[in-house]
């Protein structure tokens, strides 16, 4: 193995040491970019060498008939390329390129090129009988005589010239007809290299004609006309050659004096160029005029149109027109059956009720300047179908009671407008004369099931009909009941203009509260708040959001409330959510366009904790929560006076009160309601029920003094129906809220019990049990009505309940809570 390795080293010594190879000739390349040219006029010099490194040097060698002389250094490319260029002298160049030698490579000449400048000729072509001047250099300096030879049938004449001390000349002459051209330089008395006889080779100069005119063009530009060239007076003997002219470019093979005109040509403006000859004289081109645009074309190519689309009314049709070529302008016109629509002219036509049975087509229009107009028809569509209408499942809406209205909402029908029908059913059959929106219950209904069923019809549609879910109907509940109980309500509403109407919404659970809607302007609560001022608030009183709690601040992204580092209490306030501030690291920030702003919070005979506030980022005012009259909450600070806009309110812990917090309640926020209109007050909290708001955790009535309201809404108790507890203990909890309510205003407020819905239940317990109990509530006191919800969301498990329910199927979904807020409203007003 060692020798082997020996012999692998021996080899590549030996290959390392060998000659190096023959050194390669180089190969020269030479061109010029005119072999004759005028006198002055730049000379271009290029080529290639090969086998060369990048910068080698290249030099232009030219002999004026003394040597070969150098001229130029140039230096090759990364490609071998090399280029220069020199002002042309009189008489012959010849050119060559030399490339340097180096150590590996041999000195190279190109081939010789020669380069015969001419003298310069001025007027070029000159005219006969007037001046021309013929100009140049010699290849050596100083003054002396030159010659211009004018040979003209065979006898030759001479100026005379002389040169400056450069050796520049210029001599005149008048030529009266083409001759042939050459300056001499006579040798000087010391005939040396420096001044042989100079003589340049003849020039033949065409003098231009005397005598031409423009030329005409005679004929009508129009699709297969013919159109004639006047070429007008030029002198005798002038032969004519002609190039016609479309849009100022030469038309290929169209060299004949006359044209008939093309397709081609339309829309296009002709003109005819004429180029006079004769012999011994210099041509003349002359230009005429152009013509018109051509007009007469036809046309191509016109495909036919095509349509897409379902042809269904209320569906849209597309026209499609195909490839017409550059520069065509279209149009359509849809035809039903044959006959123009009118005013459907554009690419696109929806289908109305008049199509119905009818098939449509497009006609095409192709306009371009210079052509002829041409038109194209689509084959027809299919006949014309009726369409499908929109509908929904209507709901049904009221009290399901003998004597009591029900109403179907049909949903959303369209396209609108739609006409719609009514019919009742009981038990499947219908109700004779129960044709209308609404229905009202007799004792026929008792223990039966209403269904409501809406037909929509519109012209250039299929009718369709749609039923409601089916609803029982309990016992009864008069309109007079409902309307004794909403006095207080409606008498408040009738001065809704002059004095506020104020809601309050509780105690209540998490429904109230708005989980799961997707913002806080979702909740049942603000849209119920905005429904009734879209019937009811005075003019010019946009109204405030109303009263927010602190311990869900943080819920919705679209509060107008955050807190930061603030500790929960649970045993203050309207919904017992209130937040406990210790320290100025602990802040409640309002941030909302409004008017004027209350700040509830909880006062103390005792000592307490202080809290500060600022406006707008303004001064700090400080509010002392202790040494109060009373224990109680319900104590406001007011903010009033704002202008009309968005504000900013930092509440902020000021310490105090012997370790004691501040405790924030809420604050109530309007926005120029604060003397008249509707205003919603909200007492509600997650997973409460009627048990946590009774004695001795009733300390939340306390706030309810300044509210005075005029009406209160009392959605609770479905969380105890939810963990079992039996209707009987729910009703005396219930009651006494109702009486721990009544003893803390000083209104006489319309009660309406809210039921939820059926819900998966613990023990035996039923919702039958819990509707009978909450009817019983009402059948009992002249002061109290029932707006059940459960004929809004129907059955658990059923599609109508689905249709509006969040995803825990526990809490309503937006469409959920819109349902509520709209049906309540409906219920209040209706009675």
């Amino acid at each position: 193995m060692r020798s082997l390795r020996l012999l692998v080293v021996v080899l590549l010594a030996a290959t390392a040491l060998a000659s190096p190879a023959a050194a390669v000739t180089p190969a020269v390349s030479i061109s010029v970019s005119s072999v004759s040219p005028v006198y002055g006029s730049p000379v271009t010099v290029s080529g290639r060498v090969t086998h060369v490194p990048t910068g080698t040097n290249v030099v232009l060698q030219r002999n004026l008939g003394t040597g070969w002389v150098y001229t130029r250094l140039m230096h090759t490319s990364s490609t071998g390329r090399y280029s220069t260029t020199y002002s042309s002298t009189l008489g012959q160049n010849h050119l060559r390129v030399a490339v340097a030698s180096t150590a590996s490579t041999p000195r190279v000449i190109s081939t010789q090129l020669v380069v015969a400048a001419q003298p310069r000729l001025t007027p070029r072509p000159p005219v006969a009988g007037q001046p021309v001047v013929v100009d140049g250099r010699l290849r050596t300096a100083g003054a002396r005589p030159v010659d211009l030879e004018i040979s003209r049938d065979g006898v030759i004449s001479k100026v005379s010239g002389r040169t400056d001390s450069t050796g520049t000349f210029a001599i005149s002459a008048t030529l009266v007809s083409s001759s042939k051209l050459r300056v001499v330089a006579p040798p000087a008395t010391d005939v040396s290299a420096a001044n042989v006889l100079f003589t340049t080779p003849w020039r033949t100069v065409e003098v231009a004609l005397q005598r031409t005119e423009k030329p005409r063009i005679q004929g009508s530009p129009v699709v297969s006309s013919t159109l004639a060239t006047v070429t007008g007076t030029w002198d005798a003997g002038v032969t004519f050659a002609c190039q016609w002219l479309r849009g100022g470019e030469a038309i290929s093979g169209a060299t004949a004096c006359t044209r008939t005109v093309t397709n081609a040509d339309a829309g296009a403006r002709l003109a005819v160029r004429v180029t006079g000859s004769k012999l011994g004289w210099a041509p003349v081109s002359l230009t005429s005029d152009q013509t018109a645009l051509v007009t007469g074309g036809t046309l191509s190519p016109t495909p036919t149109p095509t349509i897409g689309g379902e042809a269904e009314v209320g569906g849209r049709l597309t026209a499609a027109a195909g490839s017409w070529g550059p520069g065509v302008s279209l149009t359509y016109q849809w035809r039903r059956s044959g006959t123009p629509i009118a005013d459907a002219d554009a690419s696109t036509y929806d289908l109305v009720a008049a199509d119905v049975d009818h098939r449509l087509t497009v006609t095409v229009t192709g306009s371009k300047p210079g052509f002829n107009p041409d038109s194209r028809t689509s084959n027809p569509t299919a006949v014309v179908a009726r369409a499908s209408l929109q509908s929904a499942t209507p709901v049904v809406s009221g009290t399901n009671a003998p004597g009591e209205t029900l109403t179907v909402a049909p949903g959303t029908w369209g396209p609108s407008p739609v006409q719609l029908t009514y019919r009742w059913l009981r038990d499947d059959v219908a109700i004779p004369g129960a044709t209308a929106a609404t229905y009202t219950l007799t004792d026929a209904d008792k223990g039966s099931l209403i269904t409501a069923e809406v037909t929509g019809a519109k012209d250039g549609y299929a009718t369709s009909t749609r039923r409601s879910a089916r609803r029982a109907i309990p016992g009864p509940q008069s309109p007079s009941k409902i309307a004794r109980a909403l006095t207080t309500f409606h008498a408040a509403l009738g001065r809704v203009d002059e004095e506020p109407l104020d809601i309050f919404v509780g105690p209540s659970d998490s429904l109230a509260d708005g989980a799961r809607a997707t913002s806080i302007q979702k909740r049942w609560i603000s849209v119920f708040r905005d429904d009734l001022r879209g019937v009811h608030q005075p003019a010019g009183v946009p109204g405030g959001f109303g009263y927010l709690d602190p311990f869900n601040w943080g819920q919705f992204p679209d509060n107008p409330i955050s807190y930061v580092n603030g500790a929960g209490v649970f045993e203050q306030g309207l919904g017992l959510q209130t937040l406990a501030l210790f320290g100025s690291t602990q802040t409640i920030t309002l941030k909302d366009t409004f008017t004027d702003v209350d700040i509830l919070y909880s006062g103390w005979t005792g000592s307490a904790g202080a809290f500060t506030y600022s406006v707008d980022g303004g001064p700090e005012k400080r509010v002392e929560t202790g040494g109060r009259a009373t224990t109680r909450g319900g104590y406001v600070e007011r903010i009033s006076g704002l202008p009309a806009g968005p504000h900013e309110v930092v509440m902020r812990g000021a310490g105090g009160g012997g370790g004691n917090p501040a405790i924030v309640e809420g604050v109530m926020i309007y926005n120029g309601d604060l003397e008249r209109g509707v205003r919603v007050w909200e007492g509600g909290a997650s997973a409460r029920r009627a048990l946590d708001y009774v004695a001795p955790h009733d300390a939340w009535a306390t706030s309810l003094s300044g509210i005075h309201p005029d009406l209160v809404v009392l959605p609770i108790g479905s969380n105890d129906f939810a963990i079992g507890v039996p209707a009987a203990d729910t009703e005396a909890r219930l009651r006494e809220i109702i009486a721990t309510i009544r003893s803390h205003v000083d209104t006489d407020p319309s009660i309406v019990l809210m039921p939820y819905y059926d819900r998966p239940a613990g023990g035996d317990v039923t919702w039958e049990q819990y509707e009978e109990m909450y009817a019983r509530i009402a059948a009992t006191d002249p002061d109290i009505a029932v707006f059940d919800l459960e004929p809004l969301f129907g059955e658990y498990g059923s599609e109508q309940r689905a249709g509006l329910m969040a995803f825990d199927h526990i809490h309503p979904s937006d469409t959920g809570y819109a349902l509520i807020a709209q049906k309540l409203a409906e219920f209040l007003d209706a009675s």
